[in-house]
């Protein structure tokens, strides 16, 4: 596991969703948006480019350990030292940060698959200050895919 002190800024901007907090009719995103998760399931027919400006704009589920248990959507606050998020290795044998693309729909299909959210770019940034990793996996919510992002691909996103 990977200290976060090094992300102080970026997890002030966490949010905590607890249990069922998702219904159905919040699926769509309001219209006929397309989610990264079937970008992701059929990223062979999208530009590159395109899916991961998508990644940078949308929110994401992570893990964090040692967020306090609450029963409502609160922003959590982070102090030296307090949180943790554990790393994986990838298919591909890479230490990888995991994030649950479309969360709303992640947390009705995966129960309890994540405790926080954080914006793509902010993960982005996040995942290029902790030296143990070497990418995101982007995890689909509606299929057992998954679209790495490793940090040479994350460093050129954000400088553009």
């Amino acid at each position: 596991m990977v200290s976060l002190e090094v992300i102080m800024g970026i997890l002030s901007k966490m949010v905590y969703p607890p249990g069922n907090l998702f219904s159905g009719n919040q699926l769509t995103k309001g219209g006929n948006v397309m989610q990264i998760s079937e970008m992701i399931a059929n990223r062979n027919k999208f530009d590159e480019s395109i899916l991961c400006r998508k990644i940078m704009e949308e929110e994401f589920g992570v893990i964090v350990f040692n967020l306090p248990l609450v029963q409502e959507r609160i922003t959590v606050k982070a102090k030296a030292n307090e949180f943790t998020i554990p790393i994986a290795v990838d298919g591909n044998g890479h230490r990888v940060i995991k994030a649950c693309a479309d969360p709303e729909i992640f947390a009705i299909n995966y129960p309890q698959s994540f405790n926080a959210t954080m914006n793509g770019k902010e993960l982005m940034s996040m995942c290029l200050k902790i030296t143990e990793a070497e990418g995101l996996l982007i995890c689909s919510a509606t299929a057992f895919v998954s679209y790495p992002i490793y940090k040479d691909k994350i460093r050129e996103l954000l400088l553009q």
